[in-house]
């Protein structure tokens, strides 16, 4: 029994080491990765913050779970190694998910500052814009062909008149 709860313990230790040396690379590496889209370093330091809670938390909670699962290899060294391989599959595996939250984070803040940027630009189009119109606008209003002599006489004439022709 001696040898099980040192080996348990062992696995706690090394498992909760693991587990804070990774979520502190993703702490540090998701922060420079969020300032590059958050004007405020301090947003990007909370948002980033919020992601690797979760994540120290899911692995943990795994690792509890992990811990108590008895996998019975024969000797006590080959179950706690087994344990760990578990953990380190567990540990990329969530990995992998917070580098993904922390990139559709990413993307998501980015199509949102390039639909601000583009709402402004829009706003300072039109409000200075010659009454015409912009002559740099993208949009062009289509020419007006000269009325031929027959349209100018219509356009010249009162509703009467032409109901009498």
């Amino acid at each position: 029994m001696a040898a099980d709860a040192g080996s348990y313990v062992m696995f706690l230790i090394v498992g909760v080491v693991l587990v804070a040396v990774d979520g502190q690379l993703i702490r540090r590496s998701g922060t420079t990765y969020l300032r590059a889209v958050y004007p405020d370093s301090k947003v990007a330091d909370s948002v980033n913050q919020l992601i690797t809670v979760v994540f120290h938390l899911a692995t943990l909670g795994v690792l509890a779970l992990i811990s108590i699962v008895d996998v019975d290899l024969g000797s006590p060294l080959e179950s706690a190694v087994a344990k760990l391989g578990i953990l380190l599959l567990v540990l990329a595996l969530a990995h992998g998910i917070t580098i993904g939250v922390l990139a559709k984070v990413r993307a998501r803040q980015q199509v949102q500052v390039l639909d601000e940027e583009l709402t402004a630009a829009r706003v300072e189009d039109h409000t200075h814009a010659p009454a015409g119109g912009n002559a740099n606008s993208p949009i062009k209003k289509p020419a007006q062909e000269p009325a031929t002599g027959t349209q100018a006489q219509r356009t010249a004439q009162t509703p009467a008149e032409r109901a009498t022709r």
